[in-house]
């Protein structure tokens, strides 16, 4: 939750003030890492 509220106030400080534009932002955010988190545990080994 600590690097949750970090985020939101770095989100303010870009001047991102609305709140449905700040939720937006974290679930893209949080997709995004989920899928570099999938696509890195099923890494192709050579």
């Amino acid at each position: 939750i600590k690097t949750a509220f970090v985020f939101f106030r770095d989100v303010m400080s870009l001047g991102i003030t609305l709140v449905g534009h700040q939720k937006k932002i974290m679930s893209s955010i949080q997709t995004m890492r989920a899928q570099m988190l999938h696509l890195h545990g099923t890494g192709i080994q050579v």
